[in-house]
């Protein structure tokens, strides 16, 4: 379970990572590491200690427990995780930055209409 944790939270590092656009290198710059370290921090390899969490969560400009997003359901239930895909957060960024809360409202309907109901939708 605890290398379970690990991965959740090495995937929220990832994800909040390139969010922000940054490489591995860059944000291990930032946290005084190397890229590999990183690397083994989202790949769940590692356990990210907390002063390194608490640093992650400032340069990312959220609290620590976002990081932890999604561990608790671990705790009950190993369900899988779905991991977004690059194109997937690089819509989000571009999704966010279109200002227009009714240009979002219309283009997130239309999404859905296209989209294929997934089990939850039926």
């Amino acid at each position: 379970m605890e290398q379970d944790i690990n991965i959740t939270i090495g995937k929220n590092i990832r994800i909040r990572r390139s969010l922000m656009g940054f490489s591995q290198s860059a944000l291990a710059g930032r946290l005084g590491i190397t890229f590999q370290q990183v690397q083994k921090y989202e790949k769940g390899t590692n356990s990210v200690s907390p002063a390194k969490l608490l640093q992650c969560s400032k340069i990312f400009g959220c609290g620590v427990e976002e990081l932890f997003h999604d561990t608790a359901l671990l705790l009950g239930e190993n369900m899988p995780m779905p991991v977004p895909s690059r194109r997937s957060l690089h819509l989000v960024q571009s999704f966010e930055r279109l200002g227009s809360a009714e240009l979002q409202k219309r283009i997130g309907d239309l999404v859905h209409a296209l989209a294929k109901p997934g089990p939850e939708d039926s």
